[in-house]
């Protein structure tokens, strides 16, 4: 790329969140999605690894950073028993980087961005922001057009629960999910083709949501991915539209914050390990209970808590306001921490610490399912092994990895160690690291396919396609390898 004028490129992101080559590729490789086929004949491609925990809120910070959670300050959507905005994120990401060097950006349902920032662009807030809230976007005027185009934010689930259960309800969810789809890209295309823009990133969060709901239904996930294939279509020609005649060079980056598998069908009771270590005191249920009992014991401590907890955010979430998590009865020496299918445990006693942390960590490395023999933790890191920078302590001591499948980690009352899961969702990404990377564009290396790639990469790639300084900080590297030179 030498010689070329580097400032002049206009670059795209793509944001297919939960995408995974695990489900789409079979689906590219038999031609059910044309446009994806084509572009990836023409890119660069591979895994893009996540974050631990391979969940929204510190992946697509990383992603949009370069950053790790130890740098960025976002390791959950709750932090100290309070929800977290984008007043959180504690380091610049790239709409700021590149808005200060006065270059022209759109940042289109991008998680964790409520309140909007005031950049030299726009900005449209993704999920979690307040549904009373009319200051979504910046700059303020935009809602009112918004509005008029009767586009969401994100798909509205009353009485989700329930509707699950009923015959025609999820039939609904995937109608509303579709719709939201089609009138979130058609936005995109129009900003893509009213204005010209040096930097647009979007997310298609509905990939998720289908995925959570209808990962055991592969024929209603392939109906909607080829609705995803040609809005892409549509999204991409409005982009290429926009460069004729500028003299721009267009890049084109598809993305995804994490993989995607289905639900874990065991769950590792920490509760009951930790009471039985001495580190809770009467966790546990005491009386021996019957099969049926212990069902509806897993039922309740596996859907109640979540869908109260749920509610508790999503009803202070529309209140603007911040809501403590449910305690969990934990001694004052540890604290579990559950980051879905993965967790952690902080020691809170300066004194016992290495103590207690060799000691967990020695029991959780060598833990067995004692039905089955199987290795139930895949590995046991220390903060210091996964995060560095300022805000690295506010992550636990001991960090876990279930082996999964089929292993989960939970916190129940159940007395036993291991159970039966009963999680209502199929599909989960807690343990899926694994995105996708596709990169297209001049110079960009065709139909070359690439390991290694993390998904604190891309910002400094794109940094370097602008010819910008590259801040020192930064975890992710230069995606030299996908340059043709």
């Amino acid at each position: 790329m030498r010689g070329e004028k580097r400032g002049s490129r206009k670059i795209l992101v793509g944001g297919l969140d939960g995408a995974t080559w695990r489900l789409i590729k079979p689906w590219i490789e038999r031609g059910e999605l044309p446009y994806l086929k084509e572009i990836i004949k023409r890119s660069a491609y591979g895994k893009l690894k996540s974050t631990f925990p391979t969940s929204t809120a510190p992946a697509w910070t990383a992603l949009t950073s370069g950053k790790n959670p130890g740098k960025h300050g976002y390791f959950n959507f709750l932090d100290q028993n309070e929800i977290l905005s984008s007043n959180d994120v504690k380091t610049e990401r790239i709409w700021n980087i590149l808005s200060d060097k006065g270059r022209k950006c759109a940042v289109v349902n991008v998680p964790i961005t409520y309140p909007p920032e005031k950049i030299n662009g726009v900005m449209i807030s993704s999920f979690l922001t307040p549904s009373r809230k009319k200051d979504f976007t910046h700059p303020p005027r935009l809602a009112e057009k918004l509005r008029k185009m009767d586009y969401k934010i994100a798909v509205e689930l009353e009485n989700f629960g329930p509707r699950m259960r009923e015959p025609d309800g999820l039939k609904e969810i995937f109608k509303k999910e579709v719709k939201v789809l089609n009138k979130r890209c058609n936005l995109i295309s129009q900003l893509l083709a009213e204005e010209e823009w040096d930097f647009f990133i979007f997310n298609l969060k509905e990939i998720d949501e289908v995925q959570h709901l209808f990962w055991d239904r592969k024929d209603i996930m392939l109906k909607f991915w080829k609705r995803v294939d040609r809005n892409l279509k549509k999204i991409i020609t409005s982009f290429k539209e926009g460069c004729l005649g500028t003299n721009s060079k267009p890049f084109i980056f598809l993305v995804s914050d994490h993989g995607f598998g289905s639900r874990p069908s065991k769950t590792f009771n920490i509760r009951y390990l930790l009471e039985k270590m001495g580190y809770i005191e009467g966790a546990t249920v005491k009386s021996k209970s019957s099969a049926l009992a212990e069902r509806l014991v897993g039922n309740l401590s596996e859907k109640v808590p979540l869908l109260r907890d749920l509610g508790e955010m999503l009803k202070a979430l529309r209140n603007n306001q911040t809501t403590k998590a449910p305690k969990k009865h934990l001694t004052p020496e540890v604290e579990y921490v559950n980051w879905g299918h993965s967790g952690g445990i902080r020691i809170n006693s300066d004194e016992r610490e290495e103590r207690i942390k060799h000691k967990l960590t020695k029991v959780l490395k060598n833990l067995r399912d004692p039905n089955t023999g199987v290795k139930v933790i895949k590995w046991v890191k220390t903060r210091e092994e996964l995060y560095s920078g300022k805000f690295a302590k506010k992550a636990p001591e001991i960090n876990i990895l279930p082996n999964s499948p089929p292993y989960r980690v939970g916190f129940s009352p159940i007395p036993k160690m291991i159970y039966k899961s009963n999680i209502g969702i199929p599909g989960w990404h807690g343990v899926h690291f694994n995105g996708i990377f596709i990169g297209k564009g001049p110079n960009i290396r065709q139909g070359s396919r690439l390991p290694n790639m993390c998904i604190t990469d891309l910002v400094p790639t794109i940094l370097y396609l602008y010819g910008e300084p590259i801040p020192e900080d930064i975890d992710g590297r230069v995606l030299t390898e996908i340059f043709k030179e």
